[in-house]
């Protein structure tokens, strides 16, 4: 699953405005994403990591080869609409 750039630019920027979001959102991140009124599927695990001067996080996405899109999503694309699930945009 990606994330939509303007979302997750919208998510970090609260973070370094907010330091108590901030802190909401390292603690527990679906809380913190719901209070601004993102969708986030129980079934998601999320996870928060901040970057320091001496640690920097590699993210590596999930292999596209490896994922099955389901008949709905297939759909969603074939017919040009749908939405990023995780988040309901």
């Amino acid at each position: 699953m990606s994330y939509p750039n303007e979302v997750m630019d919208t998510i970090i920027e609260a973070a370094w405005k907010d330091p108590a979001f901030k802190a909401k959102l390292l603690k527990d991140p679906k809380a913190a994403l719901e209070q601004m009124h993102l969708k986030v599927p129980s079934t998601l695990n999320i996870q928060v990591h901040e970057e320091s001067a001496s640690t920097v996080h590699l993210v590596i996405p999930r292999d596209p080869s490896q994922t099955k899109l389901s008949d709905a999503d297939l759909d969603a694309v074939a017919g040009g609409g749908g939405s990023d699930s995780w988040c309901g945009c």
